[in-house]
């Protein structure tokens, strides 16, 4: 990692829990505003992999979801709810507080 990313993810490593939430809330955002060339250039970062880990390729995920055309995102969507009422309930929760999840599906996705 580059010297001022490092101390980047040093003050982070120090961060409470809810800065860092806040943080890579933040870094999945701008993540998800970015064309598929920039998403490939963030992949390839030390920083942004440390950060954010698995949810990395997740967003990544969310992303394609985005480009879908209507018919097609509402397809994998009720797949996804199909999928989520399958569980047993105490993975249900998991869903539910999974926020990749909840950009993917919308508020309050598990009631509707």
């Amino acid at each position: 990692m580059p010297c001022i990313k490092q101390q980047l993810y040093q003050k982070y490593l120090t961060m409470g829990e809810s800065d860092k939430s806040a943080v890579r809330a933040g870094l999945a955002t701008d993540f998800l505003k970015l064309d598929a060339r920039g998403r490939e250039g963030w992949k390839r970062d030390g920083a942004i992999q440390a950060i954010l880990g698995s949810d990395l390729q997740r967003l990544d995920v969310v992303a394609l979801v985005r480009e879908m055309n209507e018919p097609d995102r509402c397809r994998y969507r009720e797949a996804m709810i199909q999928k989520y009422r399958s569980l047993p309930p105490s993975e249900q929760q998991g869903w539910r507080d999974d926020q990749i999840i909840g950009i993917i599906m919308g508020k309050d996705w598990w009631l509707k």
